[in-house]
């Protein structure tokens, strides 16, 4: 026989699904600015040597696709996230990470490269893997 959750039982799943603590919201805040600094720095190591540009930028998005997955799986695993929880998380880490990408072109682009081709190619990587890392969160939630 089949048996089916009660009302109750769905709205106490329902509530409590996604839901971050205090401490893991911080650790996702702060996980976000350290994921955002290790880009940027990233960014500025990749023009320096011209590989945002050209066929170069292709091969990094690629190649951004597998170096956020291991983002994703350390982030659930590091802050020991609950079923649930994995799209949460990611959406707040990434707007961490995006609202310091944010300040970082208005004021500082020289942090990407060394003229603004270069810090738009950087900023445009980097919110590409805003969007790959979220996506990844929804495909891995499913897990």
């Amino acid at each position: 026989m089949i048996s089916t959750p009660s009302t109750a039982d769905l709205s106490t799943r329902a509530a409590g699904a996604g839901r971050l603590d205090v401490r893991r919201s911080v650790g996702l805040v702060v996980y976000g600015g350290a994921a955002w600094a290790a880009a940027a720095g990233l960014v500025h190591l990749l023009n320096g040597y011209g590989l945002l540009r050209g066929v170069g930028s292709l091969a990094m998005y690629i190649v951004a696709v597998p170096l956020l997955w291991g983002c994703v799986v350390l982030a659930r695993r590091g802050l020991r996230l609950a079923g649930g929880q994995l799209v949460a998380a990611m959406a707040l880490a990434t707007t961490a990470a995006l609202m310091l990408d944010g300040v970082a072109v208005m004021w500082f682009p020289g942090l990407y490269g060394p003229d603004a081709p270069a810090a738009l190619a950087g900023a445009a990587l980097i919110l590409w893997g805003a969007g790959v890392g979220q996506a990844l969160a929804f495909i891995l939630e499913r897990r």
